[in-house]
């Protein structure tokens, strides 16, 4: 039987990131969560609002076990992690939490990325491929040098970008297609204006990211971390990557809490450098931390129809020169639909899974010694 999505559940799903924003405050104060608002010191909105990362504590500042879970990391696809947020808290799982368990919203860590619809910050820099020591130098990513020049796209017409298909295929077939693909995904330190730029310092959002794992998580034990994204996996459903080694103790954690059955722990990202939870999950284990994190990306489109949509976006944030023309209305539609689907029967399944996954998290933790 298919999901469906009741009144309640719809207006976890917000259209804007002003919309949602409002939301996660409301939520905050109607189950008195304690939150703070991170004001962005120099990026504005679309309109030039302010923008800001919001975080939100629900249990006690002296719970052993967190659940940190962070929504926005790329910024179209804030929106779906924005709604299990507002969901869980518009239900009954803060009222069941034990003393010694806690649950830490990081809710539109790219703020800049979220209002403009741009999977980038204010600086076009991934921060997903951003959070690391960068005075120790960046992974070298020669095979992108031949990438990039056929992924900077002047044009989207439908025509232009099945011949961008068709060139990637013809390098899939000449170099492999685990190199090609590692070669997008793993991020690029030398072109600030092509895809995954992981930049040359640490952004002001993994910043502020930093300053919550060393302060609101110094007294946790235990920690779950969930970065929650779109455009992987079957439609509707949740497709879990692991980036911890199947022999440590951070993959046996995870086998726990989402079932090895889930965990996807896929080559393609194994190149891949300055990871949000790789990062998180390091310097906690550093610090005698038992922890363990997943990105977890929702299913939406093809895996072609989303790569067309980054196409889409990198044309909108470089070449399009009227943000409010019919073309560029037309562009954006397509894109965030391919993020962010409509499709009630998507967002239904979205917000039932989401519900799962974090009772499945909590119990993890509240059962962890």
């Amino acid at each position: 039987m298919r999901p469906i999505l009741t009144t309640a559940q719809a207006a976890c799903f917000s259209a804007t990131h002003a919309e949602a924003s409002g939301r996660f405050e409301q939520a905050c104060a109607a189950i008195g969560a304690d939150l703070d608002v991170l004001a962005h010191p120099a990026a504005s909105g679309p309109r030039a609002e302010p923008l800001a990362i919001r975080v939100a504590r629900i249990g006690s500042r002296d719970a052993r076990k967190v659940l940190l879970a962070v929504s926005g990391t790329h910024g179209q696809e804030s929106f779906a992690g924005s709604a299990t947020m507002l969901d869980w808290m518009g239900g009954d799982g803060f009222r069941n939490l034990p003393g010694d368990v806690a649950v830490l919203f990081v809710h539109g860590l790219n703020p800049y990325g979220w209002a403009h619809g741009s999977r980038t910050n204010e600086n076009n820099v991934d921060l997903n491929r951003n959070f690391m020591d960068h005075e120790r130098g960046h992974a070298e990513n020669p095979v992108y040098e031949r990438l990039h020049g056929l992924l900077t796209v002047r044009d989207v017409s439908e025509t232009a970008l099945l011949e961008v298909l068709n060139r990637l295929a013809d390098l899939r077939r000449e170099l492999g297609e685990t190199i090609v693909l590692q070669a997008m995904l793993s991020g690029q330190y030398t072109h600030p204006d092509g895809r995954n730029y992981g930049g040359v310092e640490l952004q002001w959002s993994n910043r502020r990211l930093q300053d919550i794992v060393e302060g609101e998580l110094a007294r946790a034990e235990v920690v779950a971390v969930i970065d929650w994204h779109t455009g992987l996996g079957e439609f509707g459903k949740p497709h879990f990557l692991s980036f911890a080694d199947p022999a440590s103790d951070a993959w046996a954690l995870a086998v726990n809490w989402w079932g090895e059955h889930r965990l996807h722990n896929d080559e393609r990202y194994s190149k891949a450098s300055g990871m949000i939870v790789t990062e998180v999950v390091r310097r906690l284990l550093r610090r005698g931390v038992a922890a363990s994190g997943v990105v977890i990306e929702w299913g939406t489109y093809s895996l072609e129809a989303v790569v067309c949509a980054l196409f889409m976006d990198q044309w909108l944030r470089f070449e399009c020169r009227d943000q409010d023309s019919p073309e560029a209305v037309r562009v954006r539609t397509q894109m965030m639909e391919r993020f962010y689907p409509s499709v009630p029967e998507w967002r239904a399944s979205l917000i039932e899974n989401a519900r799962e996954i974090y009772s499945a998290t909590l119990r993890g933790l509240r059962n962890w010694h």
